[in-house]
């Protein structure tokens, strides 16, 4: 799979991988070949197994540059790998997608600040709403918390 961890938070899992292909068998991930019983379910999926499944909704989290894409495939010029990789999460969605950076992340007790994903420079601007990209101001705040409130009651659901 590679140094790359970003992850697919999914939700309301539905089966559509090809016959024939089967789980990780690795140890500390689900195995995803048998779907049918993640309809309603969080699932949290690497990237790089989700090639074949679909979500209702798909959360990419680590949109940062140096986590998607890992800094490590930048050194070693791998970046059309992590590219298609992007794409693979960017087309797990079937309703929604909603793609998460942060401004400053602690990292080995340190606090580092953090710039978006290029990835995210590339999709074009009509097929995406910043939310919160300007902290002051009340439509963000606003936005943000009606995201966060939805977010919430989809766990509840999920945890009921």
């Amino acid at each position: 799979m590679g140094p790359t961890a970003t992850v697919l938070l999914a939700a309301q899992a539905r089966h559509s991988r090809q016959s024939g292909m089967s789980g990780t068998g690795a140890p500390g991930i689900p195995d995803i070949s048998d779907m049918s019983e993640s309809v309603g379910r969080l699932m949290l999926v690497p990237v790089a197994l989700a090639k074949g499944l679909e979500f209702a909704h798909v959360y990419v989290v680590g949109m940062e540059d140096g986590t998607f894409p890992h800094r490590n495939a930048v050194e070693e010029k791998r970046m059309e790998e992590e590219r298609r990789l992007m794409y693979v999460a960017m087309t797990r969605a079937r309703f929604r997608l909603t793609l998460s950076c942060c401004r400053k992340r602690r990292r080995y007790g340190a606090e580092e600040s953090l710039q978006p994903s290029p990835f995210l420079g590339e999709i074009d601007g009509e097929h995406l709403s910043w939310v919160d990209r300007d902290t002051d101001s009340e439509d963000a705040k606003a936005e943000a918390a009606s995201h966060m409130d939805a977010m919430r009651a989809m766990l509840t659901r999920l945890g009921s």
